[in-house]
């Protein structure tokens, strides 16, 4: 299994153009998806490595993200 990296963004608000943070952990690919390029940045404080399966370690499961193409 390979490793998941997570981390928290700072993520721009579309309508205000003002900017937060996350409040759980995300990939790269799952912060695209939801935010858009260009609308992210990665806390790299906030890196964490899980090893596992990546349906179950990561939030996408929690808000209906599909994890992959074959989901």
């Amino acid at each position: 299994m390979e490793p998941l990296e997570l981390y928290r963004f700072r993520v721009r608000d579309p309508k205000s153009g003002k900017w937060r943070t996350t409040s759980y952990r995300m990939t790269f690919e799952e912060a695209r998806e939801r935010y858009g390029m260009g609308n992210y940045e990665p806390l790299e404080w906030s890196k964490e490595t899980r090893i596992g399966s990546p349906d179950k370690l990561s939030a996408a499961h929690l808000q209906g993200i599909p994890r992959s193409k074959a989901d």
